[in-house]
């Protein structure tokens, strides 16, 4: 098997034709969202970042994947500076326990944000046939909490339902990855903390009992590596992978790496 970890982000400058994802988390409010792209992602090109995922100032019981924290919100003003700079907005409705009622209370928000180019990233197929039905400019992005393994991600695109699947970092290590035949609809992980190793994410769970304002019943379960690590973007390049999601470059790389 190839390397397929790498101590440093210096090989992703060199891709003009690769797109990222990249997170909002660490951006705070009252932060101007292009100066805040440039400093936590500063090895990319705005050109290269093809979408922002994160939460806004107005909460909703769809929100899910992380935990909604006032004063790290994407504002109205954030999202308008991203479409003028061509850069689309990633919307996280993940949560677990999203029931009809809160598809119907969330109505107003996703018209809000109907728009071409812009996606929202679901973990339930029926919340995806809701979206596709009623908001059509969507780009419909099925979540890495499905778990799809390297074998299924074809069958699943060629459902018509989703537009593109992210791959959870834990099949990054695996040569299977190779044999996707879609892979130009495929979100690759290009760094990871402890999705890529954790077998029993419950925090997925907690995360949707906490964004719900209800009682948690869950907690991680402490199964996987907290030391973030960076993956070899010349092995998945080479595969045929176009599209990577990134995470805050800014939390440290662990010592995973002098094990690989």
């Amino acid at each position: 098997m190839d390397t397929i970890l790498s101590p440093t982000y210096d090989s992703f400058t060199k891709y003009k034709h690769i797109k990222f994802i990249v997170s909002s988390r660490n951006k705070p409010t009252n932060e101007d969202i292009l100066n805040h792209l440039s400093v936590e992602y500063n090895i990319l090109p705005t050109n290269q970042i093809e979408s922002v995922y994160g939460f806004t100032e107005e909460w909703i019981p769809m929100y899910g994947g992380r935990s909604f924290k006032e004063g790290y919100n994407l504002t109205d003003q954030n999202l308008a500076d991203l479409y003028n700079a061509g850069i689309a907005y990633r919307i996280p409705l993940t949560n677990l326990l999203t029931t009809p009622d809160d598809y119907k209370q969330c109505m107003p928000f996703l018209d809000k944000h109907h728009r071409d180019l812009n996606s929202v990233i679901v973990s339930n197929k029926k919340i995806a046939e809701w979206i596709k039905a009623d908001f059509p400019r969507y780009k419909i992005e099925c979540s890495t909490i499905r778990n799809y393994t390297p074998p299924q991600i074809d069958k699943i695109l060629d459902q018509g339902l989703f537009d593109s699947v992210v791959l959870s970092a834990r099949f990054n290590p695996s040569d299977e990855i190779e044999k996707i035949k879609n892979k130009d609809k495929v979100i690759v992980f290009a760094n990871s903390k402890c999705g890529w190793t954790c077998m029993t994410p419950t925090c997925y769970m907690q995360v949707s009992q906490f964004n719900k304002k209800i009682p948690e019943t869950h907690e991680c379960s402490k199964g996987g590596s907290f030391n973030k690590v960076i993956f070899n973007i010349d092995r998945l390049v080479d595969m045929g992978f176009v599209q990577f999601k990134l995470t805050p470059l800014t939390e440290a790389v662990g010592k995973t790496l002098e094990i690989i």
